[in-house]
Order: structure tokens, then sequence, then C-alpha cells
């Protein structure tokens, strides 16, 4: 029975792929996240409103960020195994995000680590959990 509902279990993960959603919660091999990250870097191009920023991806690896505040920061962009990294110019500053949920109009991340041009890594103090909707479609 066990082996049963596993399989069914395994069934739904496996056919959520073809789906357009990403959930990294689930265990993955090298090739779906290959797959996964394919599927990312597809639909991450384009217009992004969070709770406190709009993020622009654009499909040359670059961003630009625009913070409720007035302030910009901008860089390149990849994405690695669920992650996604935003190095920052012209620091060179790289900061790190678990995306814990990725459609082609919603995405959920967290920050897991930074650092200063490979000199050190440290854990963030803010565990926000960013919600973004993707307001524009870029071409890509």
């Amino acid at each position: 029975m066990k082996s049963i509902i596993l399989l069914v279990m395994l069934f739904v993960a496996v056919s959520s792929f073809g789906q357009d959603t990403l959930n990294t919660k689930l265990p993955v091999s090298n090739r779906q996240h290959k797959k996964q990250d394919d599927f990312t870097r597809e639909n991450i191009i384009g217009k992004w409103k969070d709770q406190n920023s709009t993020i622009s991806f654009y499909s040359k690896g670059t961003y630009s960020t625009l913070f409720d505040t007035g302030t910009k920061d901008s860089g390149y962009w990849e994405i690695k195994k669920s992650k996604l990294i935003l190095t920052i110019r012209p620091s060179y500053f790289e900061q790190t995000y678990q995306l814990l949920y990725f459609s082609k109009n919603k995405m959920r991340y967290q920050a897991i680590d930074s650092r200063r041009a490979e000199d050190f890594v440290f854990l963030p103090e803010d565990h926000t959990i960013w919600i973004a909707t993707k307001i524009a479609n870029f071409d890509k």
C-alpha cells in the first residue's frame, strides 16, 4: 500500500513538470533541475512586482530593480538549481534566492545567502518570503 501511495505521489510530482509551475519542495534529479531551470529562464523575462520593488528581467541576463523608496540597482541574473542569483553592479555583490514557487505569472522566493566578490558568504538576517506577480512581458 505504501508503495502505491508513493507511486501516486511521484506521478503527481512528475506530471506537474509539464504544467506551468515549479515547486522546489520536491526532491529532483539533475535532469529535472535542468528542466525546471530552463522553464524558469524562459518565463522570468518580464517585469515583476513584489512587496517593495519592481524588478525587470531581460533576455540577455541583465536585470534592473526600482525599489518603492526610489532607490535603484541593476546587474546580472542567472538561474541555477532552482536558485535565482542576482549580481549587483558595479560592486559585484551577489545575492542568492531560493525559488520556493515559480509559474508564468507568479513567483515566491527567499534570500538564502550573499557574497561580495567571492570573499565571504553570510546568511541574510531578512527571512522575508517575497511574492512577485508578473505585470508585463518582454520580447524574448
